[in-house]
This record gives structure tokens, C-alpha cells and sequence, in this order.
């Protein structure tokens, strides 16, 4: 059972569900994965931004480096790549 960096179980995918069910719910997850990259992407330019006009106390971590959006938006391409096999499968 896979578990995310805080522990915490994670359950999106049934191994009991037929294999229609278990591509739609893995498309699922890869919709949810694919708005929370979109959602730090968009994040981070908000925090460039609010540096750029100092209304905001400098942080580390935001906004994103140019290469770590870069790294996002490769993992929003592919996984978009994979979702689009799922939908293909008999």
C-alpha cells in the first residue's frame, strides 16, 4: 500500500475493482496529481510576484526555482501522456 511523505496511507486505486474501474479510478489519481502540480506551478508565480513588488518576507522556498516549475511542468506533461494510455486500453 503506498503512503505519502507524511505517513499517512493512501487508497485511490481498488485491486479487488474490475480493471475498467481501477484505470478510471488511476485516471483519477492522475487528474488529482496533475491540479495539485498546476496548483504549486501557479502558487510559486504568485509568490514571484509578490516578492517582485516586496509585499511579501523573503523566502527560501518560494517562489520556485526556474528549473524546479520546469521539473513540474514535465511531470504535468507526462503524466497527462500516461493518463491519455489508460483511456486506450480494451
Amino acid at each position: 500500500m503506498p503512503h505519502d511523505p507524511f505517513g499517512r496511507p493512501f487508497y485511490l486505486v481498488d485491486p479487488d475493482e474490475e480493471p475498467r474501474r481501477q484505470r478510471t479510478q488511476q485516471q483519477a489519481g492522475i487528474a488529482i496529481a496533475i491540479n495539485e502540480l498546476r496548483h504549486l506551478i501557479a502558487y510559486s508565480d504568485i509568490a514571484r510576484d509578490l516578492q517582485a513588488r516586496h509585499l511579501t518576507a523573503e523566502n527560501r522556498h518560494w517562489p520556485l526555482s526556474a528549473a524546479r516549475k520546469e521539473g513540474l511542468h514535465a511531470a504535468i506533461h507526462f503524466l497527462n501522456q500516461y493518463a491519455q494510455s489508460l483511456g486506450h486500453e480494451p
